[in-house]
């Protein structure tokens, strides 16, 4: 596993870390940014992984081979 880190949509910084990625999303629904107060909402960690996860199927993608036909 790898570590999570989200950041808050309110001020940029990061509003949740954790060593290793949680059982599930609703662990992290409510954790509060603690630097500004914002509480992270189910649609932006949603959102928030949605786009890691396009980031990293982009990255293998990148890395396969091109075929040319």
């Amino acid at each position: 596993m790898q570590e999570v880190v989200v950041p808050c949509p309110a001020c940029g910084k990061t509003a949740y870390q954790a060593p290793e990625r949680p059982a599930t999303l609703g662990e992290m629904v409510g954790s509060q940014c603690p630097h500004c107060g914002h509480a992270l909402t189910k649609p932006e960690l949603q959102k928030h992984f949605q786009e890691q996860i396009l980031k990293e199927a982009a990255a293998l993608l990148s890395r396969m081979p091109q075929r040319k036909f």
